[in-house]
């Protein structure tokens, strides 16, 4: 990375888990897709817990799959709205999000998660629930990359700038590359996440988070 040294710290307690399904991956199904950045994030997180503890009810996760039944069910409940043609309305609305992600993972019988608080995306808030074994699911606003954008974090790392200062990326699927991407927490001033953290069924773990 340019102008950034080496990584001095890093927490990364999703990284052998992590999926990088994209919009691109998804935006040519059934006569086309736009904004749904949500919709492809609530697929890498579905996926990602799979890859760390399998559903016991035996689903095989098609990942197409998987994105069809999400906007179908979004689009049921008014959580998700494919664009018009100009392309100036539809997408996720941000404040749902957390109630839309809860009932897509449980469409896959999923029930071994808890959904934390929505938190401004400051360094603070995000390296407390990551270095607590959560994923994030980042809601991002204007920011000067990505505009008003969907993602997911699954770890952190800490680099020095040119003048020797420390700056913290969040280790991500963006939903635009397939493979992991470092997102800088400086242009996250207006954005949000929520945690999201898989469980075993033992109470105390519940009551911990």
């Amino acid at each position: 990375m340019t102008g950034m040294s080496g990584i001095e710290k890093s927490a990364e307690p999703w990284a052998e888990d992590a999926s990088f399904r994209t919009t691109g991956g998804f935006g040519k199904l059934d006569g086309g897709y736009v904004k749904h950045c949500a919709p492809t994030a609530m697929v890498n997180i579905l996926l990602s817990l799979d890859h760390r503890n399998p559903s016991r009810r035996g689903f095989r996760i098609v990942p197409v799959q998987a994105f069809r039944r999400i906007v179908s069910y979004g689009q049921q409940k008014h959580y998700y709205f494919n664009t018009d043609r100009f392309r100036f309305f539809g997408g996720t609305l941000n404040l749902v999000s957390r109630v839309y992600l809860r009932a897509a993972l449980r469409l896959y019988g999923r029930h071994d998660f808890k959904l934390g608080r929505f938190r401004p995306a400051w360094p603070f808030f995000l390296r407390r629930s990551i270095d607590r074994g959560a994923l994030l699911y980042l809601i991002l606003l204007r920011h000067p990359t990505y505009g008003n954008h969907h993602a997911i974090a699954y770890g952190y790392r800490i680099r020095r700038d040119e003048k020797g200062k420390k700056r913290m990326f969040l280790v991500a699927a963006d939903g635009w590359s397939r493979e992991e991407t470092e997102i800088p927490t400086k242009g996250l001033f207006l954005s949000s996440f929520f945690p999201v953290w898989q469980l075993s069924e033992k109470p105390s773990e519940i009551r911990k988070k």
